[in-house]
C-alpha cells in the first residue's frame, strides 16, 4: 500500500517510469555500511527545529531501522567534519535537556541513546524506546530529532 502526499511520484517509481533517489544515489552517505535496511525516512536539506539550539543544518538526514537490533539509527550528513563536530557538541546538550517528543523532557527520559561522530556523519542510536515514541520523536518537527 502507498499512501501520502507524493504517493503518485512513488508509484512512478515503482512502475519504472521516474528515477527512485537510491538508484541515483542520492541517500548513499547516509545509509552507507547499514545491512539489511527495513524502514528508511530520508531528508534532503532539511531544515532545523528552532526550539532545538544550534543544530546544524545537515545536507542529508535520515533514520534506519535494520538488521537484527531493534534499535532505530540516524544519521545526519554534513558539509565536513568540522560541520559535524560542531553539531555533535550542541546535539548532545540538545537531548541532555529538551524540549523533545510531547513531554518536551530531555531524550534519555524516552529510553537510551547513543551519539557518535565518523568525519562529516553523525549517528544517533536510539534503544529501549516503544515503537509509538520512535515514531513520534522522528515525526517532530525538523525531520530526525531536530534537524
Amino acid at each position: 500500500m502507498v499512501t501520502g502526499s507524493r504517493a503518485e511520484e512513488v508509484l512512478r517509481v515503482l512502475d519504472g517510469d521516474a528515477p527512485s533517489l537510491a538508484a541515483g544515489g542520492t541517500f548513499d552517505v547516509v545509509g552507507a555500511g547499514l545491512a539489511e535496511i527495513e524502514v528508511a525516512g530520508l531528508v534532503a536539506g532539511a531544515d532545523c527545529d528552532r526550539g532545538a539550539g544550534d543544530l546544524e543544518k545537515p545536507e542529508q538526514s535520515g533514520y534506519f531501522v535494520h538488521g537484527d537490533d531493534d534499535a532505530l539509527v540516524g544519521r545526519l550528513a554534513f558539509e565536513d567534519a568540522e560541520t559535524a563536530a560542531a553539531d555533535l557538541e550542541a546535539r548532545t546538550a540538545y537531548f541532555e535537556t529538551g524540549p523533545l517528543g510531547e513531554d518536551e523532557a530531555p531524550l534519555d527520559s524516552y529510553g537510551t541513546y547513543e551519539l557518535a561522530q565518523d568525519g562529516p556523519i553523525v549517528s544517533i542510536a536510539l534503544h529501549d524506546m516503544d515503537s509509538q515514541t520512535m515514531r513520534s520523536l522522528t515525526l517532530a518537527p525538523g525531520s530526525f530529532l531536530g534537524c
